[in-house]
C-alpha cells in the first residue's frame, strides 16, 4: 500500500508538516481536514485520486504533526495564510481544492480570497460564515472568548493506555468506523506525553477560535445551504474575476465512503 512523503515548511515563524503523495506532474490538489483532525484521515481518498493529482494533505497549524501556535492564536486568517505558504514552498500558481468541516471554511475564503489561485473547489460538511449576520457587542464577545480559552487552560488532555483503547473511543463518537479505520486515525491522531501516556496531537485552543469566528453565525452547508455560500462567495469576489468554481457540499461526511468521489473533472 502507498504511503505519503512527510514533508515540512515554515509559515509565520511555526514548523508545520503536509502529507505528499508524489505524481508532481499532475494537477496539484490541496486536501484539507476539520478542526481536531489531522492530513492522514485522508488516506483513503489521496489513494484514489493520487492516479489523476499531485495530492498533498496539509496538518493545519496546531494539528497533526505541525506545531501548535504560541500563545494559541488559531485565526481563520492565519489558516489562510499558512496554505498561501504551502502553495509557495510547493511552488504552484493554481490548484484544486478539498476542504472538510474547518477546512471547508478555511477553503472557501482562500477562495474567495485568491480566486486566481484556485481551479476547482469541493466542500465536505462545510460552514460559512453568513455575510450579513448580526453579532454580539465586543465585549461580550471577547469575555466568551476568554472564558473559554481559561477552561481549557485547566484541563489535563485524557491519556489513554494505548492507541486501542483511543481507537475505541472513536468508535463510541462515531459509530460508522470500522475497526481498521479507527486505528489507522488513532495511530496518526495520537503522540506520548511526559507519563508515556497517549494523548491527541491537536491544541484544544484552536477550538475557541473556531468556534469564536468573530461572533458570527455559522452555519453546515447542506445542498439547501448553497444560497448562503453563493452570497458569501460574491460579496468576497466584488473587486476580483470570477474563479473556476466546481462546487459539491453535503450535509454529512462519511470517510468510509470516500472510495466513492470520482476525480474532479473525470467523465
Amino acid at each position: 500500500m502507498s504511503e505519503p512523503k512527510d514533508c515540512f515548511y515554515t509559515s509565520h515563524g511555526l514548523r508545520l508538516h503536509y502529507a505528499d503523495w508524489g505524481n508532481e506532474s499532475a494537477p496539484p490538489l490541496l486536501l484539507i481536514h476539520g478542526g481536531g483532525d489531522h492530513c492522514r484521515s485522508w488516506d483513503r481518498l489521496a489513494r484514489e485520486l493520487k492516479p489523476y493529482f499531485h495530492v498533498v494533505a496539509p496538518d493545519l497549524r496546531g494539528h497533526g504533526d505541525s506545531e501548535w501556535t504560541k500563545g494559541g492564536s488559531y485565526a481563520l486568517t492565519e489558516y489562510v495564510y499558512d496554505i498561501l505558504r504551502l502553495y509557495e514552498t510547493l511552488g504552484i500558481e493554481r490548484a484544486s481544492i478539498v476542504g472538510h468541516s474547518m477546512g471547508g471554511m478555511v477553503s472557501l475564503i482562500f477562495s474567495g480570497t485568491y480566486p486566481e489561485k484556485v481551479d476547482k473547489l469541493v466542500v465536505l460538511d462545510g460552514v460559512t460564515v453568513l455575510p450579513d449576520a448580526s453579532r454580539a457587542p465586543t465585549h461580550e464577545r471577547m469575555l466568551r472568548y476568554v472564558a473559554q480559552l481559561k477552561e481549557r487552560e485547566g484541563k489535563t488532555p485524557r491519556g489513554y493506555a494505548t492507541i486501542e483503547e483511543a481507537a475505541e473511543r472513536m468508535k463510541k463518537r462515531n459509530t460508522r468506523l470500522t475497526d481498521e479505520l479507527a486505528l489507522h486515525l488513532a495511530k496518526h491522531a495520537l503522540k506520548r506525553d511526559e507519563t508515556g501516556a497517549f494523548v491527541w496531537k491537536f491544541d484544544k485552543r484552536q477550538r475557541v477560535a473556531a468556534s469564536a469566528v468573530a461572533g458570527r453565525p455559522c452555519r453546515a452547508m447542506g445542498a439547501h445551504h448553497m444560497s448562503d455560500a453563493a452570497a458569501l462567495r460574491r460579496s468576497q469576489l466584488s473587486r476580483q474575476r470570477e474563479a473556476a468554481w466546481a462546487g459539491a457540499a453535503f450535509s454529512e461526511c462519511d470517510r468510509e465512503n470516500y472510495r466513492g468521489f470520482r476525480p474532479l473533472g473525470a467523465a
